[in-house]
């Protein structure tokens, strides 16, 4: 039996539209991670600081800026929101890597059984077997796609949040700046007066220290939300431009599985040749590496 109309048969993934959707991805998710970092390492409020025997107490950098003070704590309050995006495209990651590396093992099987069909045709273990093969081939694609859905809707989610920090940091930048210049004012202040006597000078010593992390910190949150809400708005797009050319592969790969399932005699191995296997095994060994590269080891 012929097919009806022409079907795409070869398995080689669109490896260059992946990638070109997958590159940028890295600093996306970094821009998010970083502004979440610093969230977490803020202050809410007054701290109690212990270290080498000593103890410090540091002031509440928001006493005089309450409103600032409050869009800080909410937004340490749902930071955890903010990475869900982040979480699950990771997990889809390692799964993608996992399917590119299982490729090979079903590509040589294949392969296997397209160089022992007969000159009539597979015989129905053959047949049966290379259609099974298809079968788990998609549906293990669609269900790591599904994995990548839940990326795109948890940036969706974090992306009209961080959009909300973005504005309300933006609109009190100027009461953010004070809060962070009395709070180091009164650091400088306690630090000296510490270190005015020998007995308290190595608390005035950390106290410094500690003090100019948090500083630090403080800063980095106000210049990190814009990235962070940029990013995540651009990594909605891009995660759903990848799950969009997932599913084209997936229907790609579903549609061979239906040809093969009309395909009798010489016409099923006819349509196996058309597979480029080894081809399709060597692009999804090089995707494997580059998301690798990207997200795992960074290198």
């Amino acid at each position: 039996m012929s097919l009806a109309e022409p079907v795409e048969l070869d398995l080689v993934p669109p490896a260059d539209e992946l990638r070109a959707q997958l590159a940028p991805l890295r600093g996306r998710l970094i821009a998010i991670s970083d502004y979440t970092t610093n969230l977490d390492r803020i202050p809410a409020g007054a701290e109690t600081v212990v270290q080498n025997g000593m103890t410090i107490h540091l002031p509440d950098p928001f006493t005089d800026a309450p409103a600032i003070g409050a869009v800080v704590r909410r937004a340490k309050g749902r930071s955890s929101s903010y990475n869900e995006g982040n979480g699950y495209f990771f997990q889809w990651a390692i799964r993608f890597m996992q399917y590119a590396m299982g490729f090979g093992g079903y590509a040589d099987q294949l392969a296997g059984i397209y160089d022992n069909i007969g000159p009539a045709g597979p015989t129905p273990s053959q047949r049966e077997q290379v259609l099974k093969a298809f079968n788990k081939l998609q549906q293990q694609l669609a269900a790591d796609r599904d994995v990548l859905v839940k990326a795109e809707k948890g940036f969706l989610g974090a992306r009209e949040l961080l959009e909300e920090d973005k504005k309300t940091f933006g609109g009190g930048a100027a009461e953010m700046n004070r809060a962070i210049k009395k709070f180091q004012d009164s650091i400088t202040a306690e630090m000296l007066r510490y270190m005015g006597n020998p007995v308290t000078a190595p608390m005035g010593e950390m106290l410094g220290k500690i003090g100019l992390v948090r500083v630090e910190q403080l800063r980095s949150v106000q210049s990190a939300i814009a990235k962070a809400a940029d990013a995540c708005n651009q990594a909605y797009r891009e995660v759903g431009l990848l799950a969009g050319q997932l599913l084209v592969l997936i229907g790609r790969y579903r549609g061979v599985e239906d040809a093969l399932k009309v395909a009798e005699g010489v016409a099923f191995k006819k349509y196996m040749g058309q597979f480029k296997l080894t081809i399709a095994k060597d692009t999804w060994s090089n995707l494997q590496t580059f998301v690798m590269k990207i997200f795992i080891t960074g290198k």
